[in-house]
């Protein structure tokens, strides 16, 4: 059982040797990243659409959040496209706008919650008073 192991390992090592001696695997890479980014495209024009069209707050945040991250892993996309690391710096600064975008949004939500409590409790202040 081990030599056949043995033997399908050497013979699967010399068939991706071959390939990319050949040029097969870059192109391969290559077909795969152009594809990626085309999904992304996609997705990112989907949250576009429900950030736009969304009836909740909720979800115009969560369309915002994922539009961040599919824009990160765009760029990253691109870096590897043209094989590329000047997009590095790109990429950390694009986390951290998504990130705070994020914080920002979700307080926002969070604010009319928090007058609603504020209100009952100056309501329960009064009552007792």
């Amino acid at each position: 059982m081990l030599n056949v192991l043995l033997a399908s390992a050497s013979t699967g090592h010399d068939a991706a040797q071959t390939a990319h001696e050949s040029g097969m695997l870059d192109s391969l890479v290559t077909f795969t990243i152009d594809v990626s980014i085309v999904c992304i495209a996609v997705g990112m024009l989907m949250c576009v659409i429900r950030l736009l069209k969304s009836p909740h707050l909720a979800d115009r945040a969560l369309a915002a959040d994922t539009l961040g991250v599919e824009l990160i892993g765009l760029v990253i996309l691109m870096g590897m496209r043209f094989a590329t690391s000047a997009f590095v710096d790109g990429i950390l600064v694009l986390s951290l706008l998504s990130f705070a975008g994020t914080v920002a949004m979700a307080q926002y939500i969070a604010r009319p919650h928090l007058r609603h409590k504020q209100v009952k409790s100056n309501e329960k202040l009064e009552d007792l008073a």
